[in-house]
């Protein structure tokens, strides 16, 4: 990778966020550089000026360096334990909610947001978990609903089509892989294409009329609000110190009073008294009722 100046570097981003929306101060310098360097090698391009024109040449290959950028790594009850124990948790929220009747019809909803949902392995866990509960405190079941996004748009598209190996599903509970999952035949999708020798499943249309996936940027664009639970797993630790910050305080903003943040397994949140949330489990924090302070 050639050794710019910081002005070539500063142009480089730049021309990068008109192209893509991708703010690149927002991640890591080492992370970055690694993708990079794969980038122009990949391309054939020795320096950011011929990187740049490589990119805007089409459409296909800014969405291919969008997708470079982001990460797409997941399976169904990735870190399971960490699942079981936010379980434990929303099922204590479900059963609250379901004997709370001073709430309106609406309000009643559990509503959860999973950003930076990937190719939709966290939502649909999550839809799994719910689907569950639901039955867990009948007879008067709990309504939710599931918002999941994601930056890239090749990734939203493999999501709504349900469809995962068994590489993916390896981590499933058998009683629920059944349940909520049918087999299916290998995908015409260009994701699957260079995949021999795998099983795939795809999710019931019972289980996939919970959640509604959308693209969103993260670092760019506005956030929803009146969240019971956001899942943000393994999607952080690629930011810098700066951009977590504004993403912490931006979740809680967006979480109801109690409402909960599920993180990745290696991921803390360090001071987290400072966006107004406390730990309540492993990678599980909860809005406080006091404001963010420094």
């Amino acid at each position: 990778m050639p050794d710019p100046t910081d002005l070539e570097f500063a142009w480089f981003k730049k021309k990068i966020l008109e192209l893509t929306g991708l703010n690149l101060d927002s991640y890591r310098p080492q992370q970055m550089q690694r993708i990079l360097e794969k980038e122009m090698h990949r391309s054939g391009c020795r320096n950011y000026a011929a990187l740049i024109r490589h990119i805007r040449q089409s459409p296909a290959r800014i969405q291919d360096f969008r997708d470079a950028i982001t990460i797409n790594v997941s399976s169904l009850f990735r870190d399971k334990k960490r699942w079981d124990e936010l379980n434990t948790h929303l099922a204590r929220m479900a059963r609250a909610r379901a004997r709370d009747r001073s709430l309106l019809p609406r309000r009643r909803t559990l509503r959860a947001w999973s950003a930076g949902c990937s190719i939709g392995a966290e939502p649909y866990t999550l839809a799994m978990l719910l689907c569950e509960l639901r039955a867990a405190v009948e007879p008067d079941p709990l309504p939710f609903k599931i918002l999941a996004t994601d930056l890239d748009r090749s990734m939203i598209q493999r999501a709504r089509e349900g469809v995962y190996t068994g590489r993916e599903t390896r981590e499933v509970p058998p009683s629920l892989l059944n349940r909520y999952f049918v087999s299916a035949p290998q995908p015409a999708s260009p994701w699957a294409r260079n995949i021999s020798g795998e099983r795939y499943f795809e999710a019931v249309p019972a289980l996939r009329e919970h959640v509604e996936f959308r693209l969103h940027n993260l670092l760019e664009d506005p956030f929803d609000h009146g969240f019971d639970l956001i899942v943000c797993r393994n999607v952080i630790i690629y930011f810098t110190n700066e951009a977590k910050e504004r993403l912490f305080l931006r979740f809680r903003e967006s979480l109801n009073p109690g409402g909960l943040l599920f993180i990745g397994g290696t991921e803390v949140i360090f001071r987290h008294e400072r966006y107004g949330i406390e730990p309540v489990g492993a990678g599980i924090y909860a809005r406080t009722p006091d404001a963010p302070h420094a």
